[in-house]
């Protein structure tokens, strides 16, 4: 596969972001969900000794008594990575999970309603920078589906007229 495909779809996946309510279907680390961008970006010293990294945002809440987040890493934070974790912690305080709100998806690009295939696709074409790979494949398909019905069109019309 080429890179192109991989690109898109990274270019794609980071214009998502996350309105977080039970915390079941955003990913912890991966997802853009609190802030700019996903914790493993803006955090890789804490997400690189994170002991799980595809686990939920609710994976992470203890909603019992004390209501806090817990995050589990493979061993204890130094003393350079004490920076990290209490911008990390700070940025976790002022959320407090539903239980009732399923987490929602919204793009970037039209905040007023979740993503779907025809937005993707007028993005993509609309956007000439990131036309390549799976924006490139997207614009051959149509074109194809289009002479095949153009195509098929003039066939019928020619059978048509010789009856």
């Amino acid at each position: 596969m080429s890179k192109g495909w991989f690109q898109d779809l990274d270019e794609l996946h980071s214009s998502m972001h996350w309105k977080v309510g039970d915390g079941k279907s955003a990913l912890f680390w991966k997802d853009s969900w609190c802030g700019d961008g996903p914790f493993m970006y803006r955090f890789p010293d804490l997400y690189r000794i994170a002991e799980e990294k595809n686990c939920s945002v609710a994976h992470h809440w203890e909603a019992h008594e004390a209501r806090a987040w817990r995050i589990r890493l493979t061993r204890a934070i130094r003393e350079e990575e004490t920076c990290q974790a209490a911008v990390l912690m700070g940025n976790l305080r002022a959320w407090e999970l539903s239980t009732t709100e399923p987490d929602r998806v919204f793009w970037q690009f039209d905040p007023t309603r979740g993503y779907s295939a025809r937005q993707g696709y007028r993005w993509f074409i609309r956007n000439e920078e990131y036309n390549t790979g799976l924006a490139a494949l997207h614009v051959k398909k149509m074109n194809a589906a289009l002479f095949y019905l153009d195509h098929n069109d003039e066939h019928k019309m020619s059978s048509r007229n010789a009856v």
